[in-house]
């Protein structure tokens, strides 16, 4: 949704939220707000892309390949061959070693895709 766009481009987290990152991240990437929320330091909210489009369409809206894509929670509404076409689109828009982050209750059958399987929700391009 937008609302869910708007709030996770702010890069606001609280400190429960952050707790569990090593320490060199939150002391390196965050920002300390004083109110108990830390925030994304600007040179990494720079580096990445928070757009709302169709996932149905032919060729993704981007010029340059991702390192990282998170899809949570969406391929559980459609059916194998749209899932497995969403996947394999997933990958050519992907760099060489790049992360595909799934929901936990999602899963990608193995072997009807070029993705190596790292763990639960977890695919890597190779």
């Amino acid at each position: 949704s937008s609302k869910a766009l708007n709030e996770a481009k702010k890069g606001v987290y609280s400190k429960e939220q952050i707790d569990t990152l090593p320490s060199l991240w939150r002391l390196n990437y965050f920002m300390n707000l004083c109110n108990n929320s830390y925030e994304i330091i600007d040179k990494i909210k720079a580096e990445v892309i928070f757009r709302k489009f169709n996932l149905m369409e032919d060729v993704f809206p981007f010029r340059k390949k991702f390192h990282t894509i998170f899809c949570r929670n969406v391929m559980i509404y459609f059916r194998h061959e749209t899932k497995i076409d969403l996947v394999n689109k997933f990958y050519d828009i992907l760099e060489y070693g790049g992360y595909l982050f799934i929901g936990h209750t999602e899963s990608i059958p193995r072997g009807e895709t070029r993705f190596k399987y790292v763990m639960p929700a977890v695919y890597r391009k190779i």
